[in-house]
């Protein structure tokens, strides 16, 4: 009876490693198609204020518009996570880096941002 539940055990074991696709394969490390936009994508940011404004630009901007703004808010929302990191270490005690970074770039008058 134990050599049937080991038998069986073992059998699975094998079955379940070999279903599974290795990590390092060459077709599980190459990308998929993308052919998204950048009005699909959905939550690019890290911050969830900048992803906010993101959502509202994408109803309104056309293509051009939406792509110089994309990167002028990647930009941002670096610059503001380093910014949270270099406050957090204390290592900006006088706070002449706090205003470095506090005003999301505007690329569009239609486009209102948070304050």
């Amino acid at each position: 009876m134990k050599l049937l539940y080991f038998l069986v055990l073992f059998i699975t074991i094998i079955k379940v490693s070999l279903t599974i696709e290795n990590k390092y394969s060459a077709a599980a490390n190459t990308p998929e198609e993308e052919t998204r936009t950048l009005k699909d994508l959905e939550k690019p940011f890290r911050m969830q204020k900048v992803n906010l404004l993101w959502s509202k630009a994408k109803l309104r901007l056309t293509e051009p518009k939406l792509k110089s703004l994309f990167g002028a808010l990647k930009l941002y929302d670096k610059e503001e996570l380093v910014w949270k990191k270099v406050k957090a270490d204390g290592q900006d005690k006088d706070g002449l880096r706090s205003g470095t970074s506090k005003e999301i770039p505007r690329d569009n008058d239609n486009v209102r941002t948070p304050r």
